[in-house]
């Protein structure tokens, strides 16, 4: 419902003209919205201590304070002495007063209603925290990041800052539920996808493991990719674009489920995977090592597990240097 509608139709529901099917819509209109509750108990109050009893009709508000402005400055001789409040210019006057003041609040009342609501924040140190939405939705935020919504959760948006899995219940509204960053934002209707902010970067990456996405940047709308299952993009801070990104990893979800699966992936991306979940920092002794290829999965296993069958699928020298920090040595694969 429109603001401008409405007002009217709280006014002609204060002066006794809506039917008995306007008046049950208009009601029910105010009961699902605090805003709209508060707005018209507002106006009910103005409206009572006014003391305008005649209806009041539709009107063309710049017609009428033009005769307003026509008829307050014209000095007319010898005025009969009436009731200020029974002389038709002052209702007209009272009544756009009225008007005036509710635009006026419902307009700063719909504007910014998240800045007035509550706000719920959920953070992360080291841990990962599932988290339950209002609508039944889910989010499993990573180490170090945090999420913040309105507590009615209306509209479904989020604000987030680091790396969360979002399970997307659908409504059968078909209300969209939408992912913020500090530069890009995620629109779906019901999926599994993967949101990192890039607190380094101040980029953003979006990964989907089921459904649809439309993933673009805040400031350059015209640029969307649209991705399915399977698919990745990124947002790059320099160019202020999205593009996708050709073969992205099968291991993006292992922070939440602790498995990797390796296939024929070099070592360049299988030890930074390692750093990210484990917390810990690789020291190449010989740089040609990183073009060394494996192929196995783990499962819910420590680094000292992980690191020992590595070492002997790629006859790999690996030794702790100190406490968190790994040295890696061996003879290149041919």
């Amino acid at each position: 419902m429109k603001e401008q509608d409405f007002q009217i139709r709280v006014i002609r529901f204060l002066s006794g003209e809506m039917s008995a099917v306007e008046s049950e819509h208009l009601l029910k209109a105010i009961s699902e919205s605090a805003e709209k509750q508060k707005f018209f108990e507002e106006y009910q109050e103005i409206w009572e201590k006014a003391e305008i009893q005649s209806p009041i009709p539709e009107v063309d508000l710049p017609e009428q304070w033009q005769q307003f402005e026509n008829q307050a400055f014209v000095e007319e001789p010898a005025p009969r002495v009436i009731p200020i409040w029974s002389r038709q210019i002052f209702k007209i006057a009272a009544m756009m007063a009225i008007i005036v003041s509710t635009i006026l609040a419902w307009s700063i009342m719909t504007k910014a209603p998240i800045d007035s609501m509550e706000m719920v924040m959920h953070e992360t140190s080291v841990q990962v925290q599932e988290i339950a939405l209002p609508d039944g939705s889910k989010v499993w935020l990573n180490q170090g990041s945090k999420v913040e919504y309105a507590s009615n959760f209306q509209p479904r948006t989020i604000h987030l800052t680091g790396e969360a899995i979002f399970e997307v219940r659908h409504l059968s509204s078909d209300e969209t539920f939408t992912v913020e960053t500090d530069v890009t934002k995620v629109t779906v209707l019901g999926t599994v996808f993967m949101v990192n902010s890039g607190l380094e970067s101040k980029g953003a990456t979006v990964f989907v493991k089921e459904g649809k996405v439309a993933f673009e940047a805040l400031d350059k709308k015209e640029n969307v990719e649209i991705l399915t299952a399977g698919q990745q993009a990124v947002y790059n801070v320099n160019l202020h674009s999205v593009s996708r990104i050709e073969n992205p990893s099968s291991n993006l979800f292992n922070w939440r489920t602790g498995s990797f699966s390796f296939n024929d992936s070099p070592l360049a991306e299988i030890l930074p995977a390692l750093e990210s979940y484990f917390g810990v920092k690789f020291n190449i002794a010989n740089p040609d090592l990183l073009s060394c290829t494996y192929n196995s999965e783990f499962s819910n296993m420590n680094i000292e597990e992980m690191l020992e069958e590595l070492s002997f699928g790629l006859n790999l020298e690996i030794h702790q240097k100190q406490p968190g920090v790994y040295v890696v040595d061996g003879i290149p694969c041919k």
